[in-house]
């Protein structure tokens, strides 16, 4: 015989929306809580992807293709007060400097970049103690000093160096020397743009959609007329579009869900910057 399970409450995922809510809950009311998550790890996007795409176990330290669920802004006084609470450990960190992208990953170290995106590329030191990077931009420079009138015979920069390194060496330049170099170049207004949706990724209403955000969140907490009170609500990201975001808006969901469905009492948060100044789980019901 297949034993039963019976539980008084079931969360059926385990991404931030989730695991908050089941996180509150169970300290909160004397029931059982079931837990469904399709993935081997709880957190959702809040972890990176490794090299080939894939999501490492839950708290491997070898980030490479960062996730923007993992970031937040300190002014997020949601975010901020519930890591303190959990002990989690955050830093700053300079994002201009901090991350190197390369060939639409990000890696935490230009030698980690360059052996993994530029896999033709040489990323040792040298005799003389110098970089790949170093190597590669030294070179150039000799080319230009040796004549530097011949600079003039190319249309930019960017076809100058592809015609002393090649492709490969000339873009593994741009990605770690020469964005570190220019980061406060001005870019000038675009005299024309193109765009693409994401349509999976997009959670906004589209042009004159006749339903507000606030009303996507309302809605959200009773999505299905035939449950009542307790029985079903929904809690995410998309369901939170107040100006918020990522972790932040999945955390917003959570709260008002938890007031709203089992009437727990949360402290407003002041200084909030997304919600312009004070967030109230309570404001939303």
């Amino acid at each position: 015989m297949t034993p039963s399970y019976y539980t008084h409450l079931t969360n059926m995922n385990a991404g931030i929306g989730g695991s908050h809510h089941a996180y509150r809950l169970s300290s909160a009311i004397n029931k059982k809580l079931c837990l469904f998550e399709r993935n081997n790890y709880v957190g959702g996007r809040t972890y990176d992807r490794d090299y080939d795409g894939n999501s490492p176990e839950a708290y491997a330290n070898t980030s490479i293709s960062s996730q923007g669920a993992q970031r937040f802004y300190l002014d997020q006084a949601v975010i901020k007060q519930l890591a303190d609470e959990l002990n989690i450990f955050y830093y700053s960190y300079d994002y201009r400097r901090g991350l190197n992208k390369a060939r639409r990953i990000f890696y935490i170290s230009i030698n980690q970049m360059c052996s993994r995106s530029y896999i033709n590329l040489t990323c040792t030191d040298d005799s003389n103690g110098l970089n790949s990077v170093d190597q590669l931009w030294n070179k150039l420079m000799e080319e230009y000093h040796r004549n530097t009138s011949s600079l003039y015979n190319f249309a930019d920069f960017n076809a100058f160096c592809r015609f002393v390194h090649g492709d490969e060496a000339t873009e593994f330049l741009r990605d770690s020397r020469l964005r570190s170099i220019f980061i406060d170049v001005q870019i000038p207004r675009p005299t024309k743009v193109f765009t693409q949706i994401w349509s999976g990724a997009w959670h906004f209403q589209k042009a004159n959609s006749i339903v507000s955000n606030k009303q996507i969140i309302s809605w959200a907490l009773y999505p299905l007329q035939r449950f009542t009170k307790h029985q079903f609500t929904l809690v995410g990201e998309a369901f939170h579009l107040d100006r918020a975001g990522w972790t932040e808006a999945a955390i917003k969901s959570s709260l008002i869900s938890l007031t709203s469905q089992f009437d727990l009492k949360f402290k407003c948060y002041e200084n909030d910057v997304s919600s312009g100044g004070r967030f109230c789980s309570l404001d939303f019901v």
